[in-house]
């Protein structure tokens, strides 16, 4: 199954992708505890409202059993219809602000190759600001006075559940599903950070510099997340491209490295890191992130002036 957070009119929702439609599951959802409980419960108006209030809907389903079941009901009761969200609405951010963002640095060996860097021995991995995250269609801002700015497509975790101190065998169980997510990166300001033994922080973490997108793959669809394509392309020109069988570490070593010293919460991101190809792009350019099984990322630059 697949998810998205949608805007249309003055309603925001979280919608389930099927096939060319997007079906308002937050009313499908009310309509669904309706009949059930006899009352719709609190309303769900995005993929972290529906997280928040997993424990109190599955009633300890698998997620995806869960919405299995709800889907069945809205088909048993012919409710597709109605609520099949109208027009071409606006997808947002999966999550719109996560509460962290944790990406990984140098896990594709390439990609440390070409930034002169070491092959790590263990995961390196910093955070995003949670207020860069745009998504789908969003302008991605150059800031005034950068020297070079670069895109990342990366793939990304969204977590389901809490998480600490996770097994190997036991990590996967906390993941929702996947998405993309490119790390958009000030490099000159990272490689003066980098020279001066400081945090980069500040060079992944400009407003719009965090796009993510365009949905939610749940992990009913995607079993082995690490044979799965990468590309980015700008203005059409190919730049990236790679296999996620490509990780130095894979998701479930990652995941076991976070939770050694931080609690996982839902709707937290993990990005698994960038492949080689990194490359400037200016005002004007179409960036486009691509994932097999979750789609594409586009996303047009401009100027902080607001144009091309």
């Amino acid at each position: 199954m697949k998810l998205a957070s949608v805007k249309y009119g003055t309603q925001e929702t979280v919608a389930l992708v099927w096939g060319d439609d997007l079906i308002d599951l937050g009313r499908g959802l009310r309509l669904y505890r309706l009949a059930k409980e006899g009352e719709p419960g609190p309303t769900i108006r995005s993929l972290l409202d529906l997280l928040n209030q997993r424990s109190a809907l599955t009633a300890n389903q698998p997620f995806t059993a869960f919405l299995a079941e709800v889907v069945a009901f809205l088909d048993r009761h012919h409710l597709w219809p109605t609520l099949t969200i109208p027009g071409t609405p606006r997808l947002g951010p999966p999550i719109a602000r996560p509460g962290k963002i944790i990406c990984l640095g140098r896990n594709y060996a390439a990609h440390a190759r070409e930034t002169d860097a070491p092959v790590p021995s263990e995961p390196i991995y910093f955070v995003k600001a949670s207020t860069a995250v745009i998504g789908q269609d969003d302008e991605i801002v150059y800031p005034e006075g950068a020297e070079r700015v670069d895109p990342e497509a990366e793939l990304a975790v969204v977590i389901g559940t809490r998480a600490r101190n996770l097994t190997r065998e036991s990590a996967l169980d906390c993941v929702l599903g996947y998405t993309i997510l490119n790390d958009v990166t000030e490099r000159s300001l990272q490689q003066q950070d980098i020279a001066a033994r400081q945090p980069w922080f500040r060079s992944k973490s400009y407003d719009t510099f965090c796009p993510m997108g365009p949905v939610v793959v749940l992990t009913d669809e995607i079993s082995d997340p690490h044979t799965l394509q990468i590309t980015l392309r700008v203005n059409g020109e190919l730049r990236q491209t790679a296999s996620t069988a490509e990780m130095i570490f894979k998701i479930p070593d990652i995941l076991v490295a976070i939770t050694r010293h931080i609690t996982l919460e839902p709707g937290d991101i993990v990005s698994t890191g960038t492949p080689q190809g990194i490359a400037p792009i200016k005002p004007g350019d179409l960036v486009e992130c691509t994932v097999t099984g979750i789609g594409t990322l586009r996303n047009r630059v401009v100027s902080s002036t607001g144009t091309p």
